[in-house]
């Protein structure tokens, strides 16, 4: 299980820790693997993992900064969201610790949403089942304004003046600015934001008052 919007800078070992994955759920046909990454700082926008050797003890969603930078110390990884297993191993899981979902599983789109951590991984880990494996590669989520445009920098995408734009579908545009502001574009006008001084409710509630004037 792979997100789609996720980027590393060290393709190699990225490679080298998904074949160790695929190794372990090979090896170990009942085991559920995640990719664990190697912390860079104390984010508090991550889950983690805490481990002991490969063996995954549990799973802790996104702590305050006090907890963070504790987990960081004893050695836990930020949870990436990437999964290996057998098809045997997961119908497994999900027969033991979610079964309402794969009673649904030919009819999709009749099956409650749920996060696959805490349906699955958080009771497989308390059972056992769950290893995890290092990931250092450069790893980003790109799952803020920040990252994204330090990720867009360091490929070049940007003008003269440090800033960079991104075309919409709508004929539009979003320019991230060198001071980290960003500016939307499109057939209602310009919207100007902070991404750093103000939340992501804030930001869409603004966005929506600016839309209805």
């Amino acid at each position: 299980v792979l997100p789609a919007d996720h980027a590393v800078r060290d393709a190699a070992a990225w490679r080298a820790a998904v074949s160790s994955a695929l190794s372990i759920a090979a090896a170990e046909g009942s085991s559920l693997v995640t990719l664990g990454v190697v912390p860079t700082s104390a984010a508090t926008g991550f889950g983690y993992i805490v481990a002991i050797g490969p063996r995954v003890e549990r799973f802790v969603e996104k702590p305050d900064a006090t907890t963070a930078a504790r987990l960081v110390k004893e050695g836990a990884r930020w949870n990436a969201g990437t999964f290996v297993w057998r098809r045997g191993a997961i119908l497994t899981a999900l027969r033991a610790y979610t079964p309402a979902t794969l009673a649904g599983i030919n009819d999709y789109e009749q099956i409650t949403p749920g996060p696959i951590d805490t349906l699955v991984m958080e009771p497989a880990a308390a059972a056992g089942h769950v290893r995890t494996v290092p990931l250092d590669c450069g790893w980003s989520d790109v799952g803020s304004w920040r990252s994204l445009r330090s990720h867009l920098l360091e490929a070049g995408a940007c003008d003269a003046s440090g800033v960079i734009t991104i075309a919409t579908r709508d004929g539009g545009s979003v320019m991230i600015n060198p001071d980290g502001r960003v500016s939307a574009r499109g057939p209602i006008g310009e919207f100007t934001f902070d991404p750093e001084r103000m939340s992501d409710a804030e930001i869409r509630a603004a966005a929506a008052e600016h839309a209805s004037r």
